[in-house]
């Protein structure tokens, strides 16, 4: 039973409470998304069909992310050991990367350690497509690097494709400035000699290998007829 829960503030497609060790999240609907990415940036409300769309997109994506955890396609571990009650999903509370940046801690290292993730997403066939990884990404109570927020998270290959091809997230940082020049340039830097079409193609590639080879240790079910033979040899 969940107790002592206390609010702990709204990410977009979900209303976010934390208890403990643990943060609380209850999937909302289109009107509600749609309200709080206005809320976020009101100029999004003078152009409601956009809006209206944009909240379809985070939406999918959010299911997207829920379902692959639940099939066991996309590790629940990346995602904060991400675990089902009912309609409400539970994941390890974490501490942002945006704050730990501000703490004295190995700034250089962080980066390396988000830019790691992101192959290792890739590995499993997906990416965080916002870039903004300050917000999206923490460190929980074990030092392990998850994604927090992954209501931008895609399993789209083209579309992944096509952002590390136009080295996304360059444009992503522009006009932001939690993050200093000197890391900027260093993420940008290492985003550009790691984060490569060559690499995606391979890690991609490797993912879909391993998907397609859990499909076949995977002992399909036993036919009705099957079924039968079975009683019937069992009775004897």
């Amino acid at each position: 039973m969940i107790q002592k829960m206390r609010k702990a503030g709204r990410e977009a497609a979900f209303r976010v409470r934390t208890t403990g060790a643990v943060v609380v999240k209850t999937p909302v609907g289109r009107r509600q998304t749609a309200a709080a990415l206005a809320w976020r940036r009101p100029s999004r409300l003078l152009k409601p069909a956009a809006l209206l769309e944009e909240a379809d997109r985070m939406l999918a994506r959010r299911n997207a992310v829920l379902r692959n955890v639940r099939h066991g396609s996309a590790p629940a571990r990346l995602f904060g050991h991400l675990r089902f009650a009912g309609e409400r999903v539970l994941q390890d509370r974490a501490v942002p990367l945006g704050d730990l940046l501000g703490y004295g801690v190995n700034a250089l290292g962080l980066i390396d350690r988000y830019i790691d993730g992101i192959l290792e997403g890739w590995r499993h066939g997906f990416a965080e497509t916002s870039y903004h990884f300050t917000d999206t990404h923490g460190l929980d109570r074990e030092g392990a690097l998850i994604i927090v927020d992954f209501s931008a998270v895609s399993f789209r290959f083209r579309e992944i494709e096509r952002d590390v091809e136009a080295r996304a997230w360059e444009r992503a940082w522009e006009g932001r400035s939690d993050l200093a020049p000197a890391l900027r340039k260093y993420l940008f830097r290492e985003m550009a000699r790691r984060v490569t079409g060559a690499h995606l193609r391979r890690l991609w590639l490797e993912a879909r290998r391993t998907r397609e080879t859990a499909l076949c240790l995977v002992k399909p079910a036993p036919s009705e007829r099957e079924r039968r033979a079975a009683n019937v040899a069992l009775a004897n």
